[in-house]
């Protein structure tokens, strides 16, 4: 049986895949873990939905300045990133937005 895969991501939190393939989630602060997450299918939409919302927001702030700004996500998550705009155009309303990739970032204005 092939050793489990557990990651520090930071702030005495881990991730490893279980048994069932969901991502768990624990804190451990060096004396076992204190806490435990387990992050199916359901939660791993939810908390995706919720990022989209939240780089949403934070992107509708930003277009209101109206010149191109850097998208605050990384550029490997292509496929959120659509969803995302999916989102401020939601929470814009009818306003326009075009988006560019540059150097490895995504960058959104207002179009006119």
């Amino acid at each position: 049986m092939p050793k489990k895969m557990k990651d520090y991501l930071g702030d005495s939190v881990y991730a490893e895949e279980t048994e069932f393939g969901e991502i768990q989630l624990t804190t451990d602060n060096g004396e076992g873990a204190s806490n435990t997450i387990i992050m199916d299918q359901y939660v791993l939409a939810a908390f995706d939905h919720f990022r989209a919302r939240l780089n949403g927001i934070r992107a509708l702030a930003a277009l209101r300045d109206g010149g191109w700004t850097l998208y605050p996500k990384s550029s490997d998550d292509v496929g959120n990133f659509v969803e995302d705009l999916d989102v401020i155009q939601t929470l814009i309303g009818s306003a326009q937005y075009e988006s560019m990739r540059h150097d490895g970032e995504w960058y959104i204005r207002r179009s006119e």
